[in-house]
């Protein structure tokens, strides 16, 4: 059985994803729910969110357009990619298979450490703004239920 290798599109991938993105945003910009979402935030932790989320999206397109160069590298293997520089490495028996592995593999998966921080930064950042409105929401309602209580109470002494 043979083994047959796809071809890769990461890059081009991501740039599918982004463009959806910025297009939906577009989107909720045109129709006015952009504003709506931004000035409804009464913490305005959204407003952090989402420039977190664009900054960490870039960031992963850029990270996509490298870990693409080193896929490209393992069919010509180059100096300039990590994956070219390991098998040129390793035919020329200049390095230990078992070292230079585990090193590639550290380099290639401490790309994505930052992308995990930021999701767990935005999904904490997400719940606290949950606590805060309804913390918010909380208040005011309280204050109907105690504007509504005095003036029962009123009512019913002046009678």
């Amino acid at each position: 059985m043979l083994i047959r290798k796809k071809k890769n599109f990461l890059f081009l991938e991501s740039l599918l994803i982004t463009s959806l993105l910025i297009f939906f945003s577009y989107l909720l910009y045109d129709l006015g729910l952009f504003t709506l979402i931004i000035e409804s935030d009464k913490s305005k932790i959204s407003v952090i969110i989402l420039f977190l989320y664009l900054a960490s999206s870039a960031h992963w397109l850029i990270i996509a357009l490298n870990l693409d160069k080193e896929i490209k590298g393992i069919d010509n293997p180059d100096q300039s990619t990590l994956i070219g520089n390991f098998i040129l490495g390793f035919k020329d028996h200049k390095t230990s298979s078992d070292n230079s592995l585990k090193l590639l593999q550290d380099e290639l998966s401490n790309k994505f450490s930052l992308g995990y921080l930021a999701v767990d930064v935005l999904l904490k950042l997400g719940l606290t703004g949950t606590v805060i409105g309804l913390h918010f929401d909380a208040a005011s309602y309280w204050e109907k239920f105690r504007i509504s209580i005095l003036r029962y109470f009123r009512n019913y002494f002046q009678q």
